[in-house]
């Protein structure tokens, strides 16, 4: 292969067969190195031998062997990946999401200050409401005075004017000398009017 290739690969130095440690680099024609589904790596002499039955290497159960390349999942690539491709990658999606994320934080911030004015709003109201009611409260304590002192009256009154007390109330104290006159004395005959 060309030095281009080696040096475009040359991250890859770590890779290697986990049974018999033939490495991938430097990289030559028919070389091909294969993952299992649970990650352990072989060669293409080793991976039939040791997976058939179950990974040698960490004892999974038998699985799926990929070859290493181009079509394996995105995320298992991202695994063979440079760690400085990754790194830029990381600070563009961290840059990405913060950007999201400030922007709710203002969304949210802006909505907790409104929520925090309707709120103080709303107490000012209910204080205002307090103020008021303990206002009528007295007013409603006052009339009830001046209703208890009405009643009060009233049934004085209603005493006062019982048929027993009528006779001082409706007769008049006659003066003596006119019942005399009028024929309206001891032994007089005139009629009564009551």
């Amino acid at each position: 292969m060309s030095n281009a290739t080696q040096s475009t690969d040359s991250h890859l130095y770590w890779l290697s067969c986990n049974r018999c440690s033939t490495r991938f680099l430097p990289p030559q024609a028919g070389k091909r190195m294969f993952l299992s589904s649970c990650g352990c790596i072989y060669c293409m002499r080793c991976v039939q031998a040791s997976t058939q039955a179950g990974c040698i290497t960490c004892r999974a159960a038998p699985g799926k062997v990929l070859p290493i390349g181009k079509n394996l999942p995105q995320q298992v690539v991202e695994m063979f990946n440079r760690n400085e491709e990754s790194l830029a990658k990381i600070n563009k999606r961290s840059s990405f999401q913060n950007r999201h994320y400030n922007r709710c934080l203002k969304l949210l911030t802006e909505a907790e200050k409104g929520l925090a004015e309707q709120i103080n709003a709303e107490e000012r109201e209910a204080r205002k409401r307090q103020v008021e009611m303990k206002m009528m409260n007295e007013k409603i304590r006052e009339k009830q005075m001046q209703v208890d002192r009405l009643e009060s009256a009233l049934l004085s009154l209603k005493i006062t004017s019982s048929p027993v007390n009528m006779d001082y109330i409706t007769s008049l104290p006659v003066p003596r000398h006119r019942c005399e006159r009028e024929g309206m004395g001891r032994g007089g005959g005139g009629e009564r009017l009551f």
